[in-house]
């Protein structure tokens, strides 16, 4: 396999996963640097990441409606002649949903950890 065709593949990876856990890592710097106990600490970086998934699932959750019409209502409105609101469904089925939910749990990342 030419390193051509990995090297982006494991880099993107990489980052994925640095990015999933950022709210955890960042909730146990917070708490490191606050002095917290160990035990302690554990646990409230598991409760703000558990927070901040949960945000992103919430919110996901609320665009999922938008991402079933796109999937299947937005095929017929186009065969129907409305092709202004099936572009409209299908953008914030793809665009703004995804982004949203990313967006919100890393505010609520950051602004978890910082608050408590």
């Amino acid at each position: 396999m030419h390193p051509a065709t990995w090297i982006p593949t494991l880099l993107m990876t990489l980052g994925l996963m640095v990015a999933v856990a950022f709210p955890i890592w960042f909730a146990w710097i917070v708490a490191w640097r606050s002095g917290m106990r160990r035990g302690i600490r554990r646990s409230f970086a598991l409760v703000c990441g558990l927070l901040a998934y949960g945000v992103v699932l919430m919110v996901d959750a609320l665009f999922l409606p938008f991402d079933m019409f796109a999937t299947f209502t937005a095929p017929s409105l186009v065969d129907a002649g409305h092709d202004a609101t099936a572009n409209v469904i299908f953008l914030v089925s793809r665009e703004v949903g995804s982004w949203v939910g990313v967006v919100c749990g890393l505010v609520v990342g950051v602004g978890v950890p910082l608050e408590v």
